[in-house]
């Protein structure tokens, strides 16, 4: 059990980490605000999953967290405030609205004076389940949103499995919450008591956020297998294009492919089954057709070629 344990701690580390890194990488290739957020975002949720694993794994550092969080539970606040506040920001960059933008805030405001207000109050088991239920209310009103927003942007826009997958991404926004407050409940009523050590740690935030890790990974593969293909395709055009001008053979435009990913005349001959002697004629006619003496003004040539005739894009 305390290895599957670990394995699920070391999990979700690898997944906010990563997301986080992601994220970050992102940012420094374009800077944008949505890199910001998801960075900030991960990078939360990942400080937050250190600490808890680490009171479920170092009994002392438990005794202490433990201790300051039922008197003034300061690091889950910032946790919650800033997650909140990077979902929100996400939100109106996907729906700018400066109308919606001022309601958001007051939300925001409200959710910050009781996460700030609630620790001041008698120490409870109802003052600690409805600190953390604050919190989820917020996420799950930030689902519902979500989900509205999809509903409506799919009514306009042809569905794809990209789209499926979303919708169903925000079915999942509405339903974890609410089973986190099923959680949290059953947690604090239930299971508390002086000999047994207070659980931080939501199972169904854990699955919330670690799907959504897992969604915006598979996301950014997609976009960038799709880039790569896109790129393929406009290089395999752009020699098209230079072979017709030249009136090369399609033997030719293979051997010219070949040769513009500087491969040798060996490799090109192992990789089209031919001898290098063939090889060499085909090279010999390119040269000839392209009026160049060399590979290296071939490889200028078709650089110089692709910069007059394809500037404009």
């Amino acid at each position: 059990m305390n290895i599957l344990h670990y394995l699920y701690n070391n999990l979700i580390v690898i997944l906010y980490s990563g997301t986080c890194l992601l994220e970050f990488s992102n940012y420094l290739k374009k800077p944008n605000k949505k890199a910001v957020y998801l960075s900030v975002l991960f990078f939360c949720l990942l400080l937050n999953q250190l600490i808890i694993s680490m009171t479920e794994f170092i009994p002392r550092f438990s005794r202490i967290y433990d201790a300051f969080y039922l008197n003034m539970p300061v690091f889950s606040t910032v946790v919650f405030l800033l997650t909140a506040l990077c979902l929100l920001n996400l939100f109106l960059l996907m729906k700018p609205d400066k109308k919606a933008a001022g309601t958001e805030s007051v939300i925001l405001s409200v959710l910050c004076l009781l996460l700030l207000l609630i620790p001041t109050l008698k120490n409870s088991l109802t003052n600690r389940f409805f600190y953390t239920a604050v919190y989820l209310l917020y996420l799950l009103y930030r689902g519902v949103l979500f989900y509205f927003y999809l509903h409506k942007k799919s009514l306009v826009q042809p569905h794809g499995s990209y789209c499926r997958v979303s919708n169903i991404f925000s079915y999942l926004f509405i339903l974890f919450p609410i089973l986190g407050l099923i959680e949290s409940f059953i947690e604090i009523f239930y299971f508390n008591s002086k000999t047994n050590p207070i659980s931080h740690r939501l199972i169904s935030l854990d699955f919330l956020f670690g799907i959504s890790a897992v969604f915006r990974i598979c996301t950014y593969l997609h976009k960038e297998a799709a880039s790569l293909t896109c790129e393929a395709a406009t290089d395999s055009f752009k020699i098209y294009a230079f072979c017709n001008t030249y009136a090369l053979t399609k033997r030719e435009q293979t051997i010219l492919t070949e040769l513009l990913r500087q491969k040798t005349h060996q490799q090109i001959s192992d990789k089209l089954l031919i001898s290098s002697f063939t090889v060499k004629t085909h090279v010999h006619n390119i040269c000839q057709k392209t009026a160049v003496k060399s590979k290296h003004e071939l490889c200028a040539l078709y650089e110089n070629y692709k910069e007059n005739s394809f500037s404009e894009e």
